[in-house]
């Protein structure tokens, strides 16, 4: 039997925390593994909510961190 190899789904788990780490920060892993756990409706849905919470969209955190000077 051939084995698939893994791929990232939309809405796992992983996704979720990858999204609600980013919009929280690391510091803040507690918060955002509470937020993976959520059953979020659509990718949508959770953005809006991640951007509510934090002010701040996805695309802005990715942009900050790609901008970010290292020490």
């Amino acid at each position: 039997m051939k084995r698939r190899g893994a791929q990232w789904r939309e809405l796992s788990f992983l996704d979720n925390l990858a999204a609600a780490a980013d919009a929280v920060g690391f510091d803040n892993a507690d918060i955002a593994l509470g937020l993976a756990r959520v059953d979020w409706q659509s990718v949508q849905d959770r953005e809006e909510f991640l951007q509510a919470l934090t002010g701040r969209s996805s695309r802005e955190v990715i942009e900050e961190g790609m901008n970010a000077k290292l020490p």
